[in-house]
């Protein structure tokens, strides 16, 4: 009787911390972006390091940063939407932290997806606008 006792409370104590875990409902820029570096992707869990683009302008970067600010959470797993990443982004900030994501570009006239590496849980597609001035640019 008291195994199960302590399998209950154990199971409830779980679901207590799982309910209370975070969700990232806006995409979060650390600091004043100084540069991203654009490569195609290897897939969900990593970036690919050899890029062959780096955004340094800050035109550039601010079309980046509004696309960011402006994405919209959507719930499921990545791996919903599609099955693999088309490319992968290294954002470095000014005071030295970085971020990594995964970019899903979607069919024609469908906003593209950006996923935090090792978040896959969390999908935020940007606003049509936005994906299609990151388009026009010849990056993706």
């Amino acid at each position: 009787m008291k195994h199960y006792l302590t399998m209950i409370l154990t199971g409830i104590y779980a679901c207590l911390l799982l309910s209370c875990a975070p969700v990232q409902e806006e995409m979060e820029i650390l600091d004043e972006i100084e540069a991203i570096s654009i490569s195609h992707s290897i897939g969900y869990g990593g970036v690919n390091s050899d890029f062959f683009a780096e955004v340094t302008e800050a035109d550039d970067i601010q079309l980046f940063k509004t696309a960011m600010v402006e994405a919209e959470r959507a719930e499921g797993i990545a791996e919903d939407f599609q099955a693999m990443p088309d490319y992968d982004l290294l954002i470095e900030y000014e005071n030295g932290e970085t971020h990594l994501l995964n970019v899903l570009l979607g069919d024609v006239h469908e906003p593209m997806a950006l996923v935090y590496v090792g978040h896959e849980h969390n999908v935020f597609f940007v606003q049509q606008g936005e994906s299609e001035a990151l388009l026009a640019e010849g990056w993706f």
